[in-house]
């Protein structure tokens, strides 16, 4: 069985040590994680978990298992990285580790206007007041939609953060905002309640595709409204024949789409990027039959 970020949290958090970046579920494999990149509500501070390994083991496809790191065999860590398994299977890895804190005070508050959320988010990222930066596009029960604006900043008994201060300047419906303290794994393992009672109605166990997609700044507001307007459909309440898309009730599971504004930090090799662009899109776009 593969080790997830729970198992490494389960051994680090006891020791006062946690990993910088994590997935909200953090059931996840390991390498599963690094072979995609990792992105978290920590990735606009510290990247995406792909950037927090100093070491790699790799079984490439000639079935040898090889050590790489940024010193050795670069090109292969490079490569395994966000590789989705194409160029090797990511069996170990060595972790960078922060301080783990005590508490987490997660903050919650609604939006009703998009561009004044996203502006939000954008400002956020940018000036680190906040630990982890999320937010969430919701029905809003007439049609339309809402948008949750999920932060955390993290603290020690008795330095409890002042929530006015964090919260100030920003646009969401007055009166929408709460907090909850929690401990820090239970923070990390929140989704814990929700999987275990998806688990208990048998809905799981069906395809729920969790997908992160990087759109630029600025177009993200008319990206946001096409996601929510055409893609509105939830793999959830699939019927018996678990046809694809079939629709689901409001009351059972209704669509959310995460947001996220992770700071890409500039690669040395950046002026690559380009040229590296049009060979993917040449490798992978489809070829007339």
């Amino acid at each position: 069985m593969c080790a997830g970020s729970i198992d490494l949290l389960q051994q680090t958090i006891p020791q006062g040590l946690t990993l910088p970046t994590l997935t909200d579920f953090i059931e996840l494999s390991v390498g599963g994680m690094l072979s995609v990149g990792g992105i978290g509500s920590q990735s606009f501070r510290y990247g995406p978990q792909v950037e927090n390994r100093t070491e790699l083991e790799v079984v490439t496809g000639e079935g040898e298992l090889v050590v790489c790191s940024p010193s050795q065999q670069a090109h292969l860590f490079d490569a395994v990285r966000c590789g989705p398994g194409l160029f090797g299977i990511i069996v170990g890895t060595r972790v960078r580790l922060i301080t783990a804190p005590p508490m987490a005070r997660l903050y919650h508050a609604f939006y009703s206007d998009l561009v004044a959320f996203l502006a939000d988010l954008e400002t956020l990222a940018d000036d680190g007041r906040f630990d982890t930066v999320q937010g969430f596009a919701l029905p809003n029960g007439a049609g339309g939609w809402q948008f949750q604006l999920e932060t955390t900043t993290y603290f020690t008994p008795g330095q409890e953060p002042n929530g006015a201060t964090l919260l100030a300047g920003l646009s969401f419906v007055p009166g929408t905002q709460s907090a909850q303290d929690l401990p820090d794994f239970d923070y990390r393992n929140r989704l814990a309640p929700l999987v275990a009672f998806l688990k208990q109605i048998g809905v799981w166990s069906l395809p729920h595709p969790w997908v992160d997609l990087f759109v630029p700044a600025v177009e993200a507001a008319t990206f946001r409204w096409a996601a929510a307007t055409v893609n509105t459909r939830s793999p959830y309440a699939a019927p018996s024949d678990h046809t694809p898309g079939h629709t689901a009730p409001a009351d059972l599971a209704p669509a959310r789409y995460a947001g996220q504004c992770p700071r890409a930090h500039t690669h040395p090799g950046h002026h690559r990027a380009q040229p590296e662009c049009v060979g993917n899109h040449a490798g992978y776009a489809p070829r007339p039959t």
